[in-house]
């Protein structure tokens, strides 16, 4: 996710210690919702000390879905509502799977610095 900024970063620990502040309930992670509604979990905050036995069990059980370790975890949501007033937001869990993503990935950058000089 090449474009992920410190800001929706800042974010993210802010509603950690939010939640943390208000005592709500053990939160073990912190994910954003994307533009389409589904949970981001590479762009996530987790505790060590809860998240960790979890993922070692589901790695022991042949299980390498993050979405299903989201699942297990007492997880905040950060709705995309939240954090759409980010300069860029439709573009801030663009992800690079394929040669094809990171071409795309580098004209959405070069159209960003041209828009940033007008």
């Amino acid at each position: 996710m090449p474009f992920v900024t410190g800001e929706l970063m800042t974010r993210i620990v802010e509603t950690l210690r939010q939640a943390e502040d208000a005592k709500v309930n053990n939160v073990d992670a912190v994910f954003a919702e994307q533009p389409d509604g589904r949970i981001q979990p590479l762009c996530g905050l987790y505790r060590r000390d809860s998240c960790l036995p979890e993922i070692e069990k589901m790695l022991s059980d042949g299980d390498w879905r993050l979405q299903q370790l989201r699942e297990r975890l007492n997880a905040r949501i950060i709705k995309f509502s939240e954090i759409e007033d980010i300069g860029g937001a439709e573009f801030l869990f663009f992800n690079l799977n394929t040669p094809d993503d990171y071409r795309s990935a580098v004209e959405l950058e070069k159209q960003g610095e041209s828009d940033s000089t007008k």
